[in-house]
């Protein structure tokens, strides 16, 4: 009876994994796909919520882990929140020691923007408020 209980354990404990590797491999997929500044948030987001769920779900069995998943979902958080666009339609700064690596994002960053030039319209400049354009839709 010792043995089939350990067995079980050990049979939930390899699901679980299986599990984990699946979902990781997800997030793999996903960020492997992400092609525009818009998909990034929208990717990142299920990502990160899949992350927070294996670490809780994994920190039972792997303590570390859990402090692994939990780091990995607060750099997927960091990125996120740093690839937004600036009222100027630049993205936001990035620190970097590295003269190479800079140059390495200042050529990206260029070729981002102007993808992103290219497929989406110039925002209309105005002085309408967000929530005047919003008072203007319901009036129609």
């Amino acid at each position: 009876k010792m043995y089939a209980t350990e067995l079980a354990e050990i049979r939930k404990n390899n699901k679980t994994v299986s599990n984990a590797k699946l979902s990781m491999e997800q997030v793999q997929i996903r960020l492997n796909t992400v092609s525009e500044l818009g998909d990034v948030v929208v990717t990142l987001s299920p990502c990160m919520s899949l992350i927070k769920g294996l670490s809780t779900s994994l920190g039972g069995m792997m303590p570390e882990v859990a402090e692994s998943m939990q780091d990995l979902s607060s750099m997927l958080g960091d990125i996120a929140t740093g690839t937004t666009i600036t009222s100027e339609g630049t993205m936001g700064e990035f620190t970097t020691s590295n003269g190479e690596a800079q140059s390495i994002l200042d050529e990206a960053q260029a070729m981002v923007e102007g993808q992103t030039r290219q497929s989406m319209p110039e925002p209309p400049i105005s002085g309408n408020s967000v929530e005047d354009i919003l008072r203007e839709r319901e009036a129609i």
